[in-house]
């Protein structure tokens, strides 16, 4: 049981962080890509609750986030920065309001107080983690939800 004193509803109010690393969530120029609004699994696509942590803390996951990216692919990954934008945005990025935020604090390591998830409420065919986004209908429809919801965020770049 966790001692986390975070209510677990998300209101649509509430900012959330999405960490953004090269060459993963950011091109070069840090421009952000698509597919970081994608995730095979459905497992969720992490955030952190904005209101509950500092930038001490963001950073501290965003560095923690390059390493393990570094040694799961064997290429050198960087933290550059974080996006921020509110739940209300993320839900209201799919047309058929299919696309929910839920408080994700367990199971630890991985999860924490301050967590959370974007999920999709519809099904995700079986593919690759970093297969491209093609033209059938689950990544067309995983594009526009990205483009709505880039066209609401906001990118803090670290500067080293």
């Amino acid at each position: 049981m966790s001692n986390c004193f975070i209510k677990n509803d998300i209101p649509d109010v509430e900012l959330l962080v999405r960490l953004a690393c090269f060459d993963n969530q950011v091109n070069n120029k840090n421009n952000p890509k698509i597919g970081m609004f994608k995730r095979p699994d459905n497992k969720g696509i992490s955030l952190i609750r904005l209101s509950y942590v500092g930038e001490g803390f963001i950073f501290e996951k965003g560095v923690e986030l390059a390493e393990k990216l570094t040694q799961s692919s064997g290429k050198s990954k960087e933290f550059r920065g974080y996006f921020v934008v509110s739940a209300e945005a993320i839900r209201a990025s799919d047309e058929f309001g299919a696309v929910d935020v839920k408080d994700s604090r367990e199971p630890p390591p991985d999860h924490y107080c301050g967590h959370a998830d974007m999920i999709y409420l519809f099904d995700i065919p079986d593919m690759e983690e970093d297969e491209p986004c093609g033209d059938n209908d689950f990544n067309i429809r995983i594009k526009k939800i990205s483009q709505n919801i880039l066209s609401k965020i906001l990118f803090f770049e670290y500067v080293n």
